[in-house]
């Protein structure tokens, strides 16, 4: 059948009309085939014009150039996923350890019931040196839960760091220091522990809806992503998110361990001058 076809085909300036055949005859021996095998057709890709042909040929040009191109499937897809579960496991550990930092402002003011903070303040210790030693101890425990879940989802989950080691320790050692200093925050703010839990509680929740932890920042719409700069969740996903998916160098990790240092320098003094102004018999 195929050499039918050819026979017919009279003589053409242009190759365009050879190709058209060509193909016509590749369609028509694959249906003398049968249906026996499916064969996958080679993909037509059409390339950039071509040059006008030379003169004397009626002023024809071929408009496009047709070549067979072999096409694989995307690669890329288990990247993604593990992307995704990078954010989610940041985003997760970044709103547990800010419930963290509630429990931590419970025992402090659980300490000022008791009078143990009283007994505290009597002692040759300032109350820079206390406050100090609260927040570091509790930016401790905040990074070995930063360490501990994001170290759970590398084993288990295959998560991988894209970019720069040094700047995810320098991330969550940032964030860690906020989320202490949220803890003395809330202490300072608060009068009893059933109240200030509440509040809290809520806060915690609206600064991990804001800030990208229950879905991507960037899903969300203009207005509420200029909005979301005013919460330090975002500030820590951000930088999370550059160290673990995105690949991202250490310099990119700059931006957000200074706003999350700026937001642990607010919260620190505004706890300490709560402090200050709290009676040392309360």
């Amino acid at each position: 059948m195929a050499l039918r076809l050819l026979t017919r085909v009279p003589a053409m300036r242009s190759p365009l009309p050879i190709l058209t055949v060509l193909a016509s005859v590749m369609a028509a021996t694959a249906c003398e085939n049968g249906p026996g095998v499916a064969r996958e057709p080679p993909t037509v890709r059409i390339t950039s014009p071509t040059r006008s042909m030379t003169q004397g040929q009626s002023g024809m040009q071929q408009p496009f150039e047709l070549k067979a191109v072999a096409q694989t499937a995307a690669e890329g897809g288990d990247a993604e996923k593990r992307s995704t579960l990078a954010h989610t496991f940041a985003g997760m550990a970044m709103q547990g350890v800010l419930f963290f930092g509630i429990d931590s402002a419970m025992a402090l003011l659980k300490d000022r019931r008791l009078g143990i903070w009283r007994r505290l303040r009597a002692s040759p210790v300032t109350l820079t040196e206390l406050l100090l030693g609260k927040a570091l101890s509790s930016a401790v425990m905040a990074s070995l839960v930063l360490i501990g879940v994001l170290a759970f989802g590398m084993v288990v989950f295959g998560i991988r760091v894209q970019g720069s080691w040094l700047g995810l320790a320098t991330v969550t050692g940032s964030a860690a220091l906020m989320v202490s200093a949220f803890g003395l925050l809330v202490a300072s703010l608060g009068r009893t522990e059933q109240q200030s839990r509440g509040l809290s509680i809520l806060a915690v929740l609206g600064m991990s809806m804001l800030g990208g932890a229950w879905f991507p920042s960037f899903m969300m719409p203009q207005w509420v992503q200029t909005l979301s700069l005013a919460v330090p969740v975002r500030w820590a996903l951000d930088g999370f998110d550059a160290m673990l998916w995105r690949g991202q160098s250490l310099s990119e990790s700059i931006g957000p361990v200074l706003g999350l240092l700026g937001f642990t320098v607010v919260f620190g003094l505004i706890a300490a001058f709560r402090f200050k102004t709290i009676p040392e018999t309360a």
